[in-house]
């Protein structure tokens, strides 16, 4: 049975998010506020990541995967940590799920008089 385990785990897909902290002061340790990226962004970075490009090149700022930081491209001084977590591809779904609206064809079910969606 282990090795049936050990099968299924493999077979696991991770997904990657990059996010930033976004706190307002990003450099402060004792606060801890993460934004993920845009689904775009999160790509664009995770494809020049595994491309082991020293930086990803976005429209206003660029990431620096030796330093992982975040920095515009019009102000060095503008900085901000980031960093990629990884996670089960089954997790991502089941969270995404969660927070999701209710679809109007729900709604529809419910209501007495379907021609007030129309």
């Amino acid at each position: 049975m282990a090795c049936c385990t050990v099968v299924l785990q493999e077979q696991r897909k991770k997904s990657v998010l990059w996010v930033w902290k976004s706190n307002t002061a990003p450099l402060d340790l004792s606060v801890r506020e993460w934004t993920a990226y845009a689904d775009v962004e999160n790509e664009i970075i995770e494809e020049a990541y595994q491309q082991n490009k020293s930086e990803a090149i976005l429209d206003d700022f660029h990431i620096n995967f030796k330093r992982l930081l975040q920095i515009s491209n019009t102000n060095e001084v503008e900085q901000r940590p980031v960093k990629r977590i990884t996670r089960d591809e089954n997790e991502r779904k089941v969270r995404e799920n969660r927070f999701l609206p209710i679809s109007i064809s729900s709604i529809k079910a419910f209501a007495d008089d379907s021609s007030t969606f129309e």
